[in-house]
């Protein structure tokens, strides 16, 4: 995939990684103050760099550039790159030479792909937006799930999973129910709005009726400038951005359901270090299923197959 030109730097201005940069470029040394001017004046390049690439076009070092990243308070330059593609919306990180052109079977080509790019999910934003929606969850007097579409197959997945720990959960498919719930939340409630690109407008006006009652709003969705974005109290982002393979829909929707999954086993965590055992999130098979699992005859015995 081709690298977009330069563009104006009124084009990128409303950048929330890249006005976070500014907020600190004030308490940098010389050498990490090139790093950092050169993130802004090229970010869309930088988003493709290596520490070595960075390093030779600041005119630093790669342990000066790896440096700044930290400096400018994340984990990395990973994390920094991640951040601010998805701030972007720019989709070619991760992306890999032959990715687009790799023959073989689908099933490996998936499982591949997704075992690549969902360890690159979670940027320290999203790890730091995490431990406050457990927070919030954990705290609620009422969690009200709300989605519509494709997702609402993990907002029922997180629903039922919730009420087997011993949650207050609230899940309608409908979307009219939804908002009417919605209306009847107060300042102890959470929504819970799920939206794989955060611009569906029957999830966004059940989120901003929740948020108008004095609810708390967390976002599960695949982009962090999105109308649900900025709806929510804090925004859980899963999507890879790596528009090179065929299986980025499917790897983006496994992130979706990893991320409402985790939020689950966190909250039984938090429970259980409190005292408060509840059971875990992901039902124990042998106990919950054991007596589903079929069982063949003994042969001799009626209905047994020669």
């Amino acid at each position: 995939m081709a690298r977009p030109a330069a563009r104006p730097a009124n084009e990128v201005a409303g950048s929330y990684t890249l006005e976070r940069i500014r907020t600190v470029i004030g308490s940098l040394s010389a050498s990490e103050l090139r790093v950092a001017r050169l993130i802004l004046d090229r970010p869309y390049e930088f988003i493709e760099w290596s520490a070595a690439q960075l390093a030779e076009q600041s005119g630093t070092s790669g342990a000066t550039a790896v440096r700044t990243c930290r400096r400018l308070g994340f984990s990395g330059l990973r994390d920094l790159r991640l951040t601010l593609a998805r701030d972007l919306g720019w989709p070619t990180l991760g992306t890999r030479p032959g990715a687009s052109t790799r023959h073989g079977p689908v099933i490996h080509e998936l499982f591949e792909d997704a075992g690549r790019s969902i360890s690159g999910m979670v940027t320290k934003e999203t790890a730091d937006a995490f431990k406050r929606a457990v927070d919030y969850l954990s705290g609620a007097r009422q969690i009200l799930v709300v989605a519509a579409g494709p997702t609402q197959v993990f907002a029922q997945d997180f629903a039922i999973n919730a009420r087997v720990i011993g949650k207050p959960v609230d899940f309608w498919p409908d979307a009219i129910m939804q908002t009417v719930l919605a209306s009847q939340l107060n300042r102890k409630d959470v929504c819970l709005a799920v939206s794989s690109s955060g611009v569906n407008s029957l999830t966004i006006d059940a989120a901003s009726t929740a948020r108008s009652a004095g609810a708390r709003v967390v976002a599960v969705t695949g982009f962090q400038r999105s109308h649900l974005a900025d709806i929510a109290t804090v925004t859980l982002v899963a999507n890879t951005f790596d528009y090179s393979t065929k299986s980025q829909a499917a790897i983006n929707s496994a992130g979706l359901l990893l991320m409402l999954r985790g939020l689950l086993i966190a909250m039984t965590d938090k429970d259980a270090a409190a005292g408060e055992p509840r059971g875990h999130a992901v039902l124990d098979a042998k106990q919950t299923m054991g007596r589903y699992v079929y069982r063949r005859p003994s042969a001799g015995t009626n209905g047994s197959s020669s």
